[in-house]
This record gives structure tokens, sequence and C-alpha cells, in this order.
């Protein structure tokens, strides 16, 4: 199981330096290379995420600046810095705190291959492949974070995605990072959750869990998202168990691996619900990322 190239192909072409105008720098907690945001900088310091919508029009600067205040709790519009937008190429750009922030409108669908594969791996939207074949246009999204956990930077595309909601007439939020689709009322309602928030953070919206058949009859399960965060992905490979109790069991892990609840190192153990242990062991990526994963195995009883 491989994901497809498109999304990293486009993004390359809807962020490229030649569409980012470089904007003035006058603080030293502003010193974030506009122009270098994708694909220059290093990706593990931008996230992004698309928006697939009905319609390819724009919000008005109003509207986008309305509902950036309420989604990220600001007191006024004049702490969003650094606005910008530009009607023609339908980009906009603008800064809240430490955060920068680059949305562009293309005037077309995101292939089907792309939005085929995250609706399979969307196993809490039954009705993904459906609605998302529905979009005509899509606007994407990149946060770039600097000085901060990588898990912040997702919670504040989580406010800015929240916003573009909002503004426009959404049919699905694509996370490209964990190729997984979100219905927009459900995704708006976990977006409330705020950094400081004692309820675990949102980790669903950012990390998907994807299933495939092994040969030999078993599954291989995969996180995928984990590494923007930080974090490594986890991997099972063949295990008999039934998929309800592996989809629960990474759920959990993945979880406590964001919260820093859990903290694993070569060797690591854990039991899950059913009392079974398991050991974390640092592998290759069956799936051929680049980075290394944790490699998740039962130990057998003896």
């Amino acid at each position: 199981m491989q994901k497809h190239s498109t999304i990293a192909i486009t993004l390359g072409l809807f962020l490229s330096p030649a569409a980012i105008a470089q904007t003035p720098k006058t603080d030293a907690d502003q010193q974030i290379p506009v122009a270098e945001l994708v694909p220059l900088r290093p990706a593990n310091e931008a996230q992004f995420a698309f928006l697939c919508l009905e319609n390819n029009q724009l919000a008005s600067e109003e509207t986008i600046k309305e509902e950036l205040t309420r989604w990220f709790k600001l007191n006024t519009d004049q702490q969003i810095h650094e606005f910008s937008i530009d009607a023609v190429a339908k980009v906009v750009q603008w800064r809240i705190g430490r955060s920068r922030f680059v949305a562009v409108l293309e005037d077309a669908p995101i292939p089907s291959g792309d939005t085929h594969y995250a609706a399979e791996n969307s196993l809490h939207w039954p009705d993904a492949k459906t609605e998302v074949d529905k979009h005509k246009a899509n606007i994407t999204i990149t946060c770039t974070s600097i000085r901060r956990p990588a898990w912040h930077a997702a919670a504040d595309l989580t406010h800015a995605l929240a916003a573009f909601t909002d503004a426009h007439p959404t049919i699905a939020v694509y996370w490209g990072d964990a190729s997984i689709l979100h219905e927009p009322s459900s995704f708006l309602k976990q977006a409330e959750w705020r950094i400081g928030s004692p309820a675990p953070a949102p980790s669903n919206l950012w990390v998907g869990l994807l299933f495939e058949a092994h040969a030999k009859g078993g599954w291989n399960i995969f996180t995928d998202g984990m590494h923007p965060l930080g974090l490594r992905d986890i991997e099972i490979e063949n295990s008999q168990l039934d998929r309800p109790r592996l989809f629960d069991m990474l759920t959990m892990l993945r979880k406590q691996a964001i919260a820093g609840t859990l903290k694993i190192e070569d060797g690591t153990e854990v039991q899950d619900s059913h009392g079974a242990t398991w050991q974390f062991q640092s592998a290759k990526s069956l799936i051929e990322k680049a980075e290394p994963v944790w490699r998740l195995s039962l130990i057998e009883k003896k």
C-alpha cells in the first residue's frame, strides 16, 4: 500500500515560491520565510490539509477575518497580522502568534485517486467517497510554526481549517498527512479543542489508521500522520486478531503518544484491553515510508 503522489505534486504547484509573495519582516518573532514554506522548508516544519468545496468562490476578506477571529479566540481581528488576499490568484496569507498560514484556492477537484484512497481509510465516515465526489474545487491551507512542539502547529492548522470551513461551502476536510477525510460538522465539533484543555487532543483528526489484508490471511495496520507531529508511526504486520480490537488498541496508543503519557523506546511493552502484551521495536516501514517506524508485535505466552 503506497500513498498516491498526486497530492505532493499538487501541493508543490499550489505553494511554489513563485505563487507566494514575500511579506516584510518587522520583528524577531516574525522571521519565518514565507517564500520557503513549501516545498523548500523541511516537511516536518510545515503541515497542510485541504478543504473540498461545493464551488470555486473565495470568501470575502471580512468573512475570513471574522471566522479566524472567532476560531482563534482573538479579541480583535487586529491580532491577525500581515493579512493579505489576492482575489485573482486566490491566495490568502496571514500570521497569528508564531504560526504563519497560506491558503490557496484551486478551481478544480482533488484527483479522485487521492480522495478515494483517503475515503477508504476513513472508517469513521462511511459516506466519505460518495460525498467527496461532489466537490468542485479545493483550498489548501499550510501552517508553519516556529519554536513550538509540532502538534501545536497541528492545533493551529485545525483552527484555520475550521475558520475556512465556516466561511466556505465545504463538503469534506482532507487531512493530507493522515490520508483521511472528515465530515465537516464532525470536524468542527472536534476542532473546538484548545491547547491546555483537560480533554485529550483530537488525535483522530491528525492521524489515520490504515488497514490492508496480509497475504497470509491476517491484517497489517498502520498509523499515518505521526511523523509531522514529531513522533514515529506505528505498524503491525500480519496480525490474526480482528480489526476492531486492533483499531481500538492503536487508537489508545496514538492518543497516549501524542499526549506524552506513552514514551516509546526499543523494547517498550504495553498491554491491550484484553491483557495481551505487545512490544515496540524500531523497524523499516512496511509501506516504504522514508522514516523509521515502531513495529508493534504481540508477545506470545510461553
